[in-house]
């Protein structure tokens, strides 16, 4: 984490931002400098050391206390930085960032997922997790759901925390770790084959594999007797020093090994230089860094096959992947990857671990969401629904918050178009007998248009057809069936996508991209006419416009998995802003829709229950509806087919 914080930190420095570290250190309080990053060292107390002692309950005490002492210490620190200078953003942790919660409103709290005790714990042989850990995990965990924001290294870590946490709809950004400036002058490794080097760089920590690599040296020894291992990383309590001495003795590998304890940056990447291959057979990564630097230094890599791992290396010829703890598989690859010959890394292949874009990514969140308070918003809201319905399910709270102060909704219909009454599909005409209407098209109009009456909304009905009415030049309808409508587009409304475009850009033209918040569906659901709106907010937000994506109902209640997935395939970074909403008002609007209230839940009251229980799962403690915020792009762009 701190390679992270000093990377990040100057790097914004150097593009003009002010940016202060709270470092909890044992020694005085102080303040030091480091290429313009301000660090305010503080003692965080030791409180938790003392109830430790304590007989019985003492172990399971002192990390929940631990938390909260660290917790009130970077809270104190903050207040502290605050009163000098207003702060936008803390980032922090998942241990003593429980206290976020209390920070000035205003201040935008974002929690960098590195890796905790819990997960570690879960995946060290034999995988018991201790009480005090769980304590100390569960007031973790109400941080990081109370938080405006996580980040996390790698999709893999992201996963296993929306998991932990057991709210699938949480999205974590993935933003890699940035490679330190120093390394990223690609050099070649020196290495001695008839005397290789094997290094293992890290924590001597039960979760990284330690004791399976020790046991894996006399089976290498065998075939290379000449080798050595080097391990560069400081002791931690959960591999005692006596029985790592106590196995090398028993092993009789001795000679054959070398703990330098903590080597410092600069004498670390001289050892990158001569390894022969670097070993890192974790149990569970974050992210990877070790292997990061041992690639951009010319030196193969033998790992653990976990999910963060093969993330990070994507299939680098200078990697060998062996199944976590097999010590025959890992001793087998040692002696393999230094006889073979690999394609050595190129700078290339690095780009986007670069210091540069790690932090652009960064910057794109942080601006996000220091804009994504409601009453910063643009005076004039524009919501794309792409049915008639769409839109107030999905963000009617919001409407009314931004009515309620004093700013202008207006609602789109892309698909408002009225089909011939003659000629419709099989399918259409059993939708229609679901609505139990003969003119539905004409009843879902007027039912939109008196809920939106009751928030003073503008709307536009613009007159495409519905993709259960759309057809071919020939006559033949596009879409036949409930898979079809959430599968791929079809190619005539790929050349339709455009034509909305158009017409939607025509009509927001006349407002100033500057006082205008376009929302926009992400897309939960698959539903084509959602795609097609979807990809018309893309295009708007390549124009310059403020646009962000609402989360469409009940697709995101019925595929909560979804969310996670559009977010990460974003093409810029998308950031979460959960607005708190007055339920009761929302569902007075939605009562209006009585045409589409059977699909969630067969009458209102049952309907009214799935959106309540929807808008407390994303407000947590309230009931909220959440937009995910992106920020503008500077090129123009236009509608892709793809």
């Amino acid at each position: 984490m701190g390679t992270y914080v000093r990377a990040v930190g100057r790097e914004l420095v150097r593009r003009g931002h002010r940016v202060s570290v709270i470092a909890l250190g044992r020694e005085e309080e102080r303040i030091t400098f480091d290429e313009g990053v301000r660090i305010l060292w503080k003692l965080p107390g030791n409180l938790h050391w003392h109830v430790s002692r304590v007989p019985l309950l003492g172990r399971a005490l002192s990390l929940p206390v631990r938390e909260i002492e660290y917790s009130m210490t970077v809270l104190r620190a903050v207040r502290e930085i605050d009163a000098i200078e207003p702060v936008d953003i803390v980032e922090g942790t998942e241990t003593g960032s429980y206290y976020f919660s209390k920070l000035r409103p205003g201040i935008k709290s974002v929690i960098r997922l590195h890796g905790e005790m819990f997960t570690f714990k879960k995946y060290s042989p034999p995988g018991h997790i201790p009480v005090g850990v769980r304590f100390s995990r569960y007031l973790q965990r109400r941080a990081l759901r109370r938080c405006d924001l996580l980040t996390s290294p790698s999709h893999a870590h992201a996963s296993e925390i929306v998991a932990d946490l057991k709210r699938r709809e949480i999205s974590p950004s993935v933003v890699p770790n940035p490679v330190p400036q120093e390394i990223l002058a690609m050099r070649a490794g020196v290495c001695d084959k008839d005397h290789p080097l094997f290094l293992y760089v890290g924590r001597l920590q039960n979760v990284k594999g330690v004791i399976p690599l020790l046991k894996a040296i006399p089976i290498v020894l065998r075939q290379i007797p000449n080798a050595r291992f080097v391990f560069a990383g400081s002791r931690h309590p959960s591999l005692p020093w006596n029985e790592i001495g106590k196995m090398l003795s028993r092993l009789g590998i001795e000679d054959s090994v070398i703990f330098l304890g903590h080597v410092e940056y600069s004498k670390l990447l001289a050892l990158y230089e001569c390894a022969a291959a670097v070993v890192l057979p974790s149990f569970y990564e974050t992210f990877g860094y070790v292997l990061l630097e041992a690639l951009m230094h010319g030196a193969p890599v033998v790992a653990s096959d976990i999910a963060a791992v093969r993330e990070l290396l994507k299939g680098h010829h200078s990697a060998l992947l062996v199944e976590p703890g097999d010590v025959e598989a890992l001793a087998d690859a040692c002696v393999r990857i230094i006889r073979r010959e690999g394609r050595p890394a190129s700078a290339d292949d690095f780009t986007e671990f670069s210091v540069t874009v790690v932090t652009e990514k960064l910057l794109g969140i942080y601006n996000s969401l220091s804009v994504s308070n409601i009453s910063a918003d643009p005076i004039c809201n524009i919501f794309l629904s792409p049915h008639f319905d769409d839109a107030v399910f999905s963000c009617g709270g919001i409407m009314h918050k931004y009515r309620k102060r004093g700013k202008k909704n207006l609602v789109i219909t892309l698909f408002g178009g009225l089909p011939e009454s003659s000629g419709l599909s099989p399918f259409a005409r059993e939708i229609h007998n679901k609505w139990k209407v003969e003119d539905p098209v004409s009843l879902r109009m007027k039912e939109d248009r008196t809920a939106l009456e009751m928030i003073g909304a503008r709307e536009i009905h613009l007159d495409f057809l519905d993709c259960i009415y759309r057809k071919t030049k020939n006559g033949v309808s596009l879409y036949n069936n409930y898979e079809e409508i959430r599968g791929v587009l079809h190619p005539e409304d790929l050349i339709l996508c455009g034509d909305i475009y158009e017409k939607v850009k025509e009509t927001v033209q006349s407002h100033d991209p500057a006082k205008t918040h376009i929302l926009v569906p992400l897309g939960i659901g698959n539903h084509v006419d959602h795609q097609i709106a979807y990809k018309v907010g893309l295009s708007l937000s390549a124009e310059g416009f403020k646009v962000s994506f609402f989360e469409d109902f009940p697709y995101c209640m019925w595929y909560p998995e979804e969310i996670r997935t559009i977010v990460e395939r974003h093409e810029t970074p998308l950031s979460p802003s959960v607005i708190s909403i007055e339920m009761d008002f929302k569902l007075k609007m939605i009562k209006n829709y009585n045409t589409q209230l059977y699909g969630i839940g067969g009458n209102y009251k049952k309907a009214s229950n799935n959106f309540r229980k929807y808008a407390l799962t994303v407000g947590r403690d309230t009931h909220a509806e959440r937009i995910w915020l992106s920020p503008p792009s500077k090129e123009p762009g236009s509608i892709r087919s793809s």
